[in-house]
């Protein structure tokens, strides 16, 4: 295809700018000959270029880039994508003015974190993830399960079950505590996203 371009743009130049020479033959002729010359030598020459430029593309790879060279995930983010791909009830985000009604302790200034709970409050579903939390978050957080488990386990046993396996973790930086069905499920997202 590059090679029929080339001829065809050839033959217009060279169609343009032709003139005729008394000793070589009519115009007409001239312009044939030229045009076969010059189409000739423009596919010899795009056929080198070919070659030539071939081997750059084999030798030069860009260099591999990782995913987490290229995007960084909030907390937020990994809430939002662990509820994607999971049911829950009608989770509600936790805002950082009503954190101290749920767990007792303050967000630091500029400090990554996202908290969802269940709207409805009839189900222990919830989510924690904080960057840099300070140690009484996460005392704060542990409490916060176990006043839950008292709270539930006459009330609704199986949603008693779910704070008796929560999932705490502090690892790379990060506390993070899961409340749900599936808590390994959790674990794995987060680590994908946040640890990886």
């Amino acid at each position: 295809m590059k090679k029929w371009i080339l001829t065809a743009a050839a033959v217009l130049l060279c169609s343009c700018s032709v003139q005729a020479d008394s000793t070589s033959g009519t115009p007409s002729e001239t312009i044939l000959k030229t045009q076969e010359t010059t189409a000739a030598q423009t596919t010899e020459a795009a056929a080198e270029a070919e070659t030539e430029a071939a081997p750059a593309e084999e030798t030069e790879a860009p260099a591999a880039v990782t995913v987490a060279e290229i995007v960084s995930y909030t907390c937020d983010d990994v809430c939002q994508r662990i509820m994607s791909e999971m049911e829950f009830p009608s989770m509600v985000k936790v805002d950082a003015d009503s954190l101290s009604m749920y767990i007792d302790t303050a967000v630091p200034e500029g400090t990554d974190w996202a908290m969802y709970i269940c709207g409805s409050g009839g189900f222990a579903d919830e989510l924690f993830i904080m960057k840099d939390a300070p140690d009484d978050t996460v005392t704060a957080a542990k409490a916060r399960v176990d006043r839950r488990h008292s709270d539930f386990e006459d009330y609704a046993p199986d949603e008693a079950l779910k704070l008796e396996d929560a999932l705490f973790i502090e690892e790379n930086g990060y506390f993070m505590y899961f409340v749900t069905y599936d808590n390994d499920k959790c674990d794995d997202i987060a680590h994908e996203m946040l640890r990886s």
